[in-house]
């Protein structure tokens, strides 16, 4: 955590996170975690309403809702397709979101934006 980064200190857990989930979902988020850390080395960060990916910043991670993950990851670039369900522009980078229902959402194209959301979150230049 660098001292100017905005955080909120609390003990939470991912149990708590998927309490109101459906099994599904925690077994979408375990692929989830899988195809990052293949990526490269992380920290899963449970918090009050979400969990995050952190290398030196974080770059991604999601919200458990009740049928699927929202899931979301830091992009340098605005991304055109129709996974995508919200996008929002930050001063040096774009904040995706997707929905993961299943594995197979876990493909070769999320770990492509994936791979390029780490480099933002090891904040190396693009």
């Amino acid at each position: 955590m660098t001292r100017n980064l905005w955080h909120a200190c609390g003990r939470y857990s991912l149990k708590a996170l998927f309490a109101r989930s459906e099994p599904q979902v925690w077994r979408v988020y375990q692929q989830y975690v899988k195809l990052v850390r293949s990526i490269g080395p992380i920290t899963v960060v449970p918090q009050k309403s979400r969990f995050v990916f952190m290398t030196r910043i974080r770059f991604a991670g999601g919200m458990p809702r009740k049928s699927y993950l929202d899931a979301h990851f830091l992009y340098p670039e605005p991304l055109r397709s129709p996974r995508i369900t919200s996008s929002e522009k930050f001063p040096s980078c774009y904040v995706h979101r997707v929905q993961l229902r299943t594995p197979r959402d876990l493909d070769a194209q999320l770990r492509g934006w994936l791979r390029a959301a780490y480099r933002v979150g090891l904040q190396e230049k693009m």
